[in-house]
């Protein structure tokens, strides 16, 4: 094989392992998202999206925070046609119009 052959093959072979990572969001950035949550797995954002959780579970204790104003950050990927999110932190945020009628 000539040189320009074999730096040919590495460079396809480069792009494809690139794109399969995409694909497989190891690679994914994670983005921010503000919203309710509105059940165990859900939540709705400012913008009137809605995205599962695919990860509700401990130290996140989502069923403990429905109906309040929160601030994720995670990994929005689409399984089997739901689009959801995979969380990397979450945070409450205080609803001051609300705290200062209490």
């Amino acid at each position: 094989m000539t040189k320009k052959k074999v730096a040919f093959s590495f460079l396809i072979f480069g792009l494809l392992l690139v794109y399969f990572l995409l694909l497989s969001n190891i690679l994914a950035s994670p983005i921010t998202l503000r919203g309710i949550i509105i059940s165990d797995c859900k939540i709705l954002t400012n913008e009137g999206k809605t995205y599962k959780i695919f990860n509700p579970e401990k130290p996140f204790s989502i069923p403990d925070n429905i109906g309040k104003k929160v601030e994720v950050l995670g990994v929005v990927d689409d399984v089997e046609g739901e689009i959801g999110i995979t969380l990397n932190s979450l945070k409450i945020l205080i609803d001051l119009s609300n705290a200062r009628r209490s």
